[in-house]
């Protein structure tokens, strides 16, 4: 299954003297098999070394001497590594902290050997204080789940992304294609974007299986627990894994996951689970200026979980979305916000850290609440996310005559629209935001 991050790697690739990646994303988002596949399609030799697996390969990085490391690799694998030709992939790289300061060295003694080092803990240990990170000799990569453009690729249906990607203000309605691409959201809704559950499902056109898929990798993530907290920690990361998914859309407080527990334990929980990238954190910000980041609140905040698939079934909902006659009555508004947040979040570049933001104002007489603010252009625009067609758009309006916004957005099931200062844009069109936007300035 094709991934659009490949397109950055192959211009990482073509770079004279590439700094070693250090590739970041929860388990089973496909980072293996995207590097694979790149070196495949790239490099005349892979050569693949898994510290979980691999243990003596830890003893060649005891001494930081990066052309012996090298040529030991090369003895133990019988694959021959050589600059420009062979790709380098360290994975599991947190279980050899060695390895990781190895990065600066092999920049700085053998630039233009292309290396890439890859673990789904590795946020939780540079964060611990027990692994350090070359700075400046090691650029980021974050990957996500697979996005609903990729989704539609994976399912042979490139006529629909074309659809999309060529969506305009002067083309015609076109309701067919409309209410078709909404049915594919439904369906991604449902099966989300992890790409083992989307290979299950599209190898043997069997729901079920898929839904088994996604409880296994469910199950995978409680079982990392003990790799990533310490013993008591584990039944705090148990409830807020699964408790989280019920507040999404809500602003988090301790008490609502779970009132039986100290909000220090929830809250180191909800850490530990935001680094192992289960769960992304959405801060207030004040909306005021750029960055948004720099007024950010670290005491009001809203959370969205990994995957929309992941979701329904910690949530119970597969067979009564399989069987509603209306769909987006159970598609809530919480779990629209869900799936427009984690495409926001896959549309990222994936050389800077993913980063959502959302407004309030705290005014009985006058409240509002903004789902999101989208940059574009170093303008801020509020997003507002409405499962349904219809909605009113106080807050949306508020927003814009407080900050003088060029206009809002809507995402919503409502068709491509500019009107009276709102730009609808479709549940399916998200990859196509910053274009559209763009376009109705």
């Amino acid at each position: 299954m094709y991934r659009f991050v490949e397109e950055d790697l192959k211009l990482w690739k073509k770079k004279k003297k590439p700094l070693p990646i250090l590739l970041r994303g929860a388990r089973q988002v496909g980072k293996s098999f995207t590097v694979r596949e790149f070196a495949k399609n790239n490099f005349d030799n892979f050569c693949e070394i898994n510290f979980e697996r691999d243990e003596k390969a830890k003893l060649y990085f005891e001494n930081l001497d990066v052309k012996n490391i090298i040529l030991k690799l090369s003895s133990f694998t019988n694959i021959k590594i050589s600059k420009g030709k062979t790709l380098l992939f360290l994975d599991e790289i947190q279980q050899c902290p060695k390895a990781i300061l190895a990065l600066r060295y092999f920049y700085e003694d053998m630039p233009g050997l292309h290396v890439i080092g890859a673990s789904s803990l590795v946020d939780f240990a540079l964060k611990s204080g027990e692994y350090a990170v070359p700075v400046g000799r090691v650029q980021y990569f974050f990957m996500a789940p697979m996005s609903f453009s990729e989704f539609l690729l994976a399912a042979n249906k490139k006529v629909y992304l074309d659809y999309i990607n060529n969506l305009s203000f002067e083309q015609k309605d076109d309701s067919v294609m409309h209410e078709r691409l909404l049915e594919e959201f439904r369906m991604y809704m449902l099966l989300g974007g992890m790409p083992a559950v989307l290979e299950d499902y599209f190898t043997n056109q069997d729901l079920l299986e898929a839904f088994i898929r996604q409880s296994s990798i469910l199950l995978s993530y409680k079982d990392d627990f003990s790799k990533y907290s310490k013993h008591h920690q584990y039944k705090y990361l148990q409830s807020v894994l699964l408790k989280t998914p019920r507040l999404i859309g809500s602003k988090l407080k301790y008490s609502q996951i779970d009132s039986d527990y100290k909000s220090a334990d929830i809250k180191e929980a909800l850490i530990l689970l935001s680094r192992a990238n289960l769960i992304h954190l959405v801060p207030r910000t004040s909306g005021a200026g750029l960055p948004l980041g720099a007024e950010a609140s670290d005491k009001h905040f809203k959370a969205i979980f990994l995957d929309i698939g992941l979701i329904q079934k910690l949530l119970g909902l597969n067979n009564e979305i399989i069987n509603a006659s209306d769909f987006h009555s159970i598609a809530t508004g919480a779990l629209t916000e869900q799936f427009v947040g984690q495409e926001l979040l896959s549309y990222i570049n994936p050389y800077d850290e993913k980063k959502l933001y959302f407004w309030e104002r705290e005014d009985k007489s006058n409240a509002a609440e903004i789902d999101y603010l989208h940059v574009c252009n170093g303008k801020i625009y509020p997003i507002e996310v409405k499962a349904a067609k219809a909605g009113r758009l106080k807050s949306l309006r508020i927003f814009m005559q407080t900050f003088k916004s060029p206009f809002g957005l809507r995402i919503s099931q409502r068709e491509l629209s500019f009107e009276d200062g709102i730009l609808s844009v479709p549940l399916y069109a998200v990859s196509n935001l910053d274009r559209l936007i763009k376009e109705a300035t």
